[in-house]
């Protein structure tokens, strides 16, 4: 049911920041990221018939497993990424909320969010939110971006320079999931705070859904970069 990630990336302009598709490690014992688990997550290093590798975690109700590449700092806090995940999604409790991506930057308390999602009235759809900043806890879910099995390809920009978020998913560009000083918070938080975006200085990519439930997790991610411009998806 949870087939191993091809990769087909061909990263040509970006001046890259960090990268790992999995392909020469083996194992997840890496100088370049840590993992990072809770509860009884694990983590491995999962191969495919041509010899392409992914990370799978396997989490259970509100554990947590997440890649942290070491010495990230990029400049003015403005950067691209690009991963690759596969995975189920939570059935229960209804307003379950998860995360792919988290960064945080020094000095500052938010927890920012770049890519997540939201389950509602029996659909997860992606989302793009924040935490324990100015404007508190909140999620912008779109159910026009339903979150499914299949496998995709996610990017997001972040800048702090420029003060906003983008996303693109297989390619395209997603104008619901974006955040700025003024849009952000539409669902819960503090609407009237502004979003200012810290200078991120530690990233993670991974899974979580923060509310106890009764879900098996199988994720399956590959094609992890970070660079200064787009990296792309082909």
């Amino acid at each position: 049911m949870y087939s191993i990630l091809v990769l087909l990336c061909s990263i040509v302009s970006a001046q890259l920041i960090f990268e790992e598709n999995f392909d020469s490690l083996e194992s997840l014992d890496s100088q370049s990221f840590k993992i990072k688990t809770s509860g009884t997550a694990k983590a491995s290093l999962i191969s495919s018939a041509n010899g392409n590798k992914a990370m799978k975690l396997d989490i259970e109700s509100n554990g947590a497993a997440f890649l942290a590449p070491n010495d990230f700092s990029p400049e003015n806090g403005d950067f691209f990424g690009r991963f690759r995940i596969q995975t189920n999604f939570p059935n229960d409790p209804n307003f379950a909320h998860w995360i792919n991506v988290q960064f945080t930057g020094k000095g500052a308390p938010d927890l920012v969010r770049p890519v997540g999602g939201q389950l509602v009235n029996n659909q997860n759809s992606f989302g793009i939110g924040a935490d324990a900043g100015p404007t508190g806890d909140w999620t912008d879910f779109d159910p026009n971006v339903p979150a499914t099995l299949s496998t995709r390809c996610i990017e997001f920009q972040v800048s702090a320079s420029g003060n906003f978020i983008n996303t693109f998913f297989d390619g395209e560009d997603q104008p619901s999931l974006t955040a700025s000083k003024t849009k952000h918070s539409i669902h819960s938080g503090n609407k009237d705070a502004p979003f200012i975006l810290p200078k991120a200085n530690a990233i993670q990519f991974g899974w979580q859904v923060f509310q106890p439930n009764s879900g098996k997790f199988t994720v399956m991610i590959d094609d992890i970069a970070i660079g200064t411009d787009r990296i792309g998806c082909n």
